[in-house]
């Protein structure tokens, strides 16, 4: 079986440790050489001998499997007992002396899945094996931006079935909401007043259904933005009574940890839209669950670059399987739902140049809206 021929292979032909020389090389300075390479490169390396015993390390790989520093070689199986995935790869590699490129492994780091593409070389002169080096990737952010472009292209292809769908309802809807009216006014007119409840029942329904349209119109395309440089705090504030109100009536406590933020560029109504709709989730969520804890959190990241707008709750949580569909157009986990709050959220953060994230494992939901902050020009 033919191995695979990655950069690694080609540096190591070079020095002549790839077995093909016939002269036996003191592979201990070239293995001084690739320690040092190692310590300057950006992609995680790990260099180990034959008997599986981990010698070297560089500093990206330590900080992706949160390794300390190593006094004296140790054991692959003891200093990575964390991560089974990556000790049954390195092992099997071992086992097998085989070269690979782009292996695709998964483990997990603080409760979050990491990928990672790893590469293999395996040090040797004359069938001798010194050891194996190993080239790691961590691939998260790629399939990050690939599912973001997914759900954008997936939401705009929603938005303009949508708007085709609107408008030929929104139209009919007119016609019948003024035809109402006008038998309204007659059934007044000759004192059929017990009737009219009917009518007044069939307008609210219109009403309800002309609300469903304004949605998948503003799935297609939000309206015109009207952005202004303000903090988070100022719209959460403004909106504070209204959930407090809305969370005591529901029985649950309500709690407002609100950090000094920077400015945010957006439309003050929109986010307004967005909050208030994550709220009404995160209310509904705990109110089928017999009560709970509302939390609205903000704060700037470590750097400054982001504000967050954390929205927790102590309901049941979501689902792992479904995690990835809760912005998907017309996905909805509730009963009489439309499937459209959170996809139109998510459009409109979009918009202000940030995202939002779902975090939920088991019990519990924090939705985190990431908006850029904005520079003073």
């Amino acid at each position: 079986m033919r191995k695979s021929h990655s950069e690694l292979s080609t540096l190591f032909e070079m020095f002549g440790l790839s077995g093909s020389s016939e002269d036996q090389v003191d592979p201990t300075p070239i293995l001084h050489l690739m320690q040092w390479m190692m310590s300057i490169l950006p992609i995680s390396y790990i260099y180990t001998d034959s008997h599986q015993l981990m010698i070297e390390y560089n500093h990206p790989f330590a900080e992706l499997v949160e390794l300390p520093v190593m006094d004296a070689p140790q054991p692959l199986h003891v200093i990575l007992s964390k991560y089974p995935p990556l000790i049954a790869l390195f092992e099997k590699t071992f086992l097998e002396q085989s070269e690979y490129r782009s292996r695709l492994v998964h483990f997990e780091r603080k409760e979050k899945l990491v990928h990672l593409l790893v590469d293999a070389h395996v040090i040797q002169q004359h069938q001798e094996v010194y050891g194996s080096i190993f080239a790691c990737r961590e691939i998260d952010n790629l399939m990050t931006i690939e599912a973001q472009v997914l759900r954008h292209d997936k939401l705009a292809t929603a938005g303009k079935m949508a708007a085709g769908i609107a408008h030929e309802i929104r139209n009919p809807l007119t016609s019948i909401r003024g035809f109402l009216q006008v038998l309204e006014r007659d059934l007044v007119a000759v004192g059929l007043e017990k009737e009219q409840v009917y009518i007044q029942l069939m307008l609210s329904e219109i009403d309800r259904v002309n609300q469903l349209v304004n949605q998948m119109l503003l799935l297609a395309k939000p309206a015109d933005l009207v952005l202004e440089m303000i903090t988070s705090n100022e719209v959460i504030e403004s909106i504070a009574s209204i959930v407090q109100s809305d969370a005591l009536l529901r029985n649950i406590d309500c709690q407002f940890l609100l950090e000094p933020t920077s400015l945010v560029r957006v439309d003050r109504n929109h986010l307004k839209q967005v909050l208030l709709n994550l709220v009404s989730n995160a209310l509904d969520a705990m109110e089928d669950s017999g009560g709970g804890t509302l939390t609205i959190a903000t704060h700037d990241d470590a750097d400054r670059k982001n504000v967050h707008i954390d929205i927790s709750d102590t309901g049941p949580g979501i689902p792992s399987y479904m995690i990835d569909r809760i912005f998907d157009a017309f996905f909805t986990m509730k009963e009489h739902g439309t499937g459209l709050g959170l996809a139109i959220c998510q459009r409109i953060v979009t918009e202000f140049g940030g995202e939002i994230r779902v975090f939920s494992k088991g019990f519990g939901t924090t939705f985190s809206i990431i908006l850029p902050a904005a520079v003073k020009e």
